[in-house]
């Protein structure tokens, strides 16, 4: 099961039309959302998208890069970092395979968000043509933003990549960075499991994803529905209370490894772990409260 954390939500008091509406805010960042090429002989492409990996990545907004990227760096593996230097400066910590790309907050266009969380996440489509999807996308009145980004009728932002002829899905140069720390990281991922995401509607959820990528919904419990690539899955429950839509956490698969040595090493780094509901499962939030689950295999 995904982890649902219980505390105070950060998210409270902003509503859905605000985190919707705060596109807008992003121009000044050079994200506002883009034209769609003006090509008459382009139709929109066809639809469902032929997906290949369901998590490419995701994109974590934080207030101090270099300290998130160091706490993921040290859970993960952080001494050969790649990232973007401009036009501003964005990590890209490995998952083997996957990674979560850590950039600071305002900087990506997910939403008015000023608080961190995770703010997009990309999935892998067999190859296509970037320009017949720009154009489905306009058909279908949603917001592309550039960089492969679209926001869905929750204003969640989801990248897509394996377009080809569009634009690059990186704001900047993708180069080495400095290392983060020098040693053994606390687990070793073998890539993503599952990312768990707050919606306003499960029908209209489960008929969005399959309309557009034609994935249907695998199973259900306790109000969350699942879908899946056959490896990777995506889970979504309803939003409560003054709760708006977002991606609420990520799952990471890892080898085996010691629960308590884990757990004590991300308290000492001023994150907080947990048993998990099932096995040897760690429920995770790190220093800023971005909530993660490490789930041996």
């Amino acid at each position: 099961m995904p982890y649902i954390h219980t505390a105070a939500s950060p998210f409270a008091g902003l509503t859905r039309r605000a985190a919707v509406g705060g596109l807008a805010a992003f121009a000044a960042a050079g994200f506002a959302p883009r034209a769609f090429a003006q090509t008459a002989e382009t139709a929109p492409l066809d639809l469902p998208l032929a997906i290949e990996s369901l998590i490419n990545h995701i994109g974590v907004s934080a207030p101090d890069v270099i300290a998130s990227a160091t706490f993921h760096g040290r859970l993960f593996g952080g001494t050969n970092p790649r990232g973007e230097q401009e036009p501003f400066l964005r990590y890209f910590i490995r998952l083997n395979p996957g990674s979560v790309a850590i950039g600071p907050i305002g900087t990506f266009p997910a939403s008015s968000l000023t608080v961190p969380h995770i703010d997009h996440y990309c999935v892998t489509a067999a190859p296509f043509d970037a320009v017949a999807w720009q154009r489905r996308l306009e058909a279908e009145n949603l917001d592309y933003l550039g960089q492969g980004v679209f926001a869905d009728p929750d204003g969640i932002a989801i990248q897509v990549a394996g377009g080809q002829g569009g634009e690059s899905l990186a704001a900047g140069s993708i180069t080495a960075l400095e290392p983060l720390y020098e040693g053994e990281p606390l687990v070793a991922p073998r890539g993503f499991d599952h990312l768990l995401l707050r919606v306003s509607s499960l029908d209209a959820t489960a008929a969005f994803h399959e309309r557009m990528f034609g994935l249907e919904v695998s199973a259900s419990d306790a109000g969350t529905i699942w879908i899946s690539d056959g490896d990777l899955r995506l889970a979504f429950r309803e939003t409560r209370d003054d709760e708006v839509p977002g991606i609420a956490s990520y799952a990471v698969r890892t080898e085996p490894f010691d629960a308590a040595e884990v757990a004590d090493g991300i308290a000492a780094m001023g994150g907080e772990a947990d048993p998990a509901d099932d096995g040897n499962a760690l429920r995770v939030l790190d220093p800023d409260g971005i909530e993660l689950e490490l789930r041996p295999y």
